[in-house]
């Protein structure tokens, strides 16, 4: 039978998946909705943002009152620390997203200039890292995602670099773009930092699996 202990932190534990999937949600949809310039997506991410607001404040207080009812060990409060650290990274990918269904807003009565390739690209690694990354924290048989984020994350760089001189290239040709393509670098850059915390997901996963911490200890 389980403790009143294990029951709490399952309790958290099924929050987090929660807020996980909230953020998922709205870096999925606030990419779609600019790819696609939907609105009607856009307004209905700008709408669910608050939902991650709530379970921040939830999952934070639940921590603390676990940590000071049930006087948890050392691996417990390493588990609990390291839910404390990803709630904020859960946030910033959900904001991500809600900034990019904002930009989606300002496209109102704009246009694609051209074929959108990176950034719904990079819209798919961004979900994609955040799923490996999580799948490393939650489940016991998975091991650390850290070495695969970090590949990831390089792939990801050269994209936004590759981003950069295309809308160059563009705007230079056509100044009349310029606009459009500052949506652009601005969208790529949502989701280049939405990938950052990915990342650090990773490293709170390793981190709790292994209690280690670093590069050079991957």
């Amino acid at each position: 039978m389980s403790t009143k202990k294990e029951k709490r932190f399952a309790q958290i534990q099924q929050l987090m998946k929660e807020m996980s999937e909230l953020a998922l949600e709205a870096i999925h949809n606030g990419c779609e909705s600019f790819c696609d310039l939907n609105q009607e997506v856009a307004a209905q991410v700008i709408a669910d943002d608050v939902k991650m607001d709530v379970l921040d404040d939830k999952i934070e207080t639940e921590i603390v009152r676990a940590i000071a009812r049930f006087q948890p060990v050392a691996a417990d409060i390493r588990k609990l620390s390291v839910y404390f650290k990803v709630i904020t990274d859960l946030r910033r990918i959900g904001r991500y997203g809600y900034n990019m269904a904002l930009l989606t807003q300002q496209m109102k009565g704009k246009q694609h200039f051209k074929k959108l390739i990176k950034i719904p690209e990079m819209g798919r690694t961004a979900i994609r890292m955040t799923e490996i990354a999580l799948n490393g924290l939650f489940d016991n048989e998975t091991d650390s995602p850290l070495k695969k984020l970090l590949e990831e994350d390089e792939l990801v760089d050269a994209m936004m670099d590759e981003l950069f001189r295309e809308l160059v290239t563009y705007t230079s040709e056509d100044p009349s773009r310029f606009t459009v393509a500052m949506y652009y670098l601005l969208a790529g850059r949502y989701l280049e930092r939405a990938e950052d915390h990915a990342v650090s997901i990773g490293y709170y996963a390793h981190y709790m699996k292994t209690g280690k911490r670093g590069l050079n200890q991957i």
